[in-house]
């Protein structure tokens, strides 16, 4: 009896040593950067995700969130209607574009690229300003201007590549589409500030 109660005792200690291991294993594997850990879980979503942001009337979220070989942060946005009309009966008309706030810490200067696509892979690239979209009258508010939109149900791309590697908050943007659906502000993960590591 005295021999079974060690054997147990050593096999329950050996498991813990294993399940501590495992734990140590795991807080070194780093976390899928599409995690979004600094927005609200409404807004979090992971790639092909199909989370809607707060108060948008379309399918908004990050699709790519990567490194590239040039060392920059390349943030990809999709967009998608998945409800399309003529903004009647609960239907929202084709989106004419929309903007994001890029928050206290990312400047123009950080931007190296700012495109869109239709089909990810064939991007058209532009010089971003951060000023009031005039052709709408739902926020005076500075915004990047995505002038793209989307057609019936296909999805939408819209790139930036930062220098920085920032977290990821709840962040202003806004939409405009035709006269019944209108214009709207809406959050949506984007730029926070940049990551502290710990040396």
């Amino acid at each position: 009896m005295k021999n079974l109660i060690k054997t147990s005792s050593l096999l329950l200690l050996l498991g813990g040593l294993t399940a501590l291991s495992s734990c140590d294993k795991r807080a070194d594997t780093p976390a899928s950067p599409l995690v979004m850990e600094g927005c609200t879980d409404k807004l979090k979503m992971e790639v092909g995700g199909n989370s809607i942001s707060a108060s948008s009337p379309y399918n908004v979220h990050i699709s790519d969130l990567y490194k590239d070989a040039n060392g920059n942060y390349v943030w990809i946005w999709e967009i998608k209607n998945e409800n399309p009309g003529n903004g009647s009966g609960g239907t929202v008309q084709d989106l004419s574009h929309w903007g994001i706030d890029i928050g206290k810490c990312v400047l123009l200067g950080d931007i190296v690229e700012a495109s869109y696509s239709a089909n990810k892979t064939n991007w058209t690239v532009f010089t971003p300003e951060f000023k009031e979209d005039k052709s709408q009258d739902c926020s005076s508010a500075n915004y990047i201007k995505f002038d793209f939109g989307t057609t019936g149900t296909a999805s939408s791309y819209y790139k930036l590549v930062i220098t920085k590697n920032v977290t990821h908050v709840d962040t202003e943007a806004i939409y405009k589409s035709g006269t019944n659906t209108g214009c709207g502000v809406f959050e949506t993960c984007g730029f926070g500030c940049p990551k502290i590591v710990v040396q």
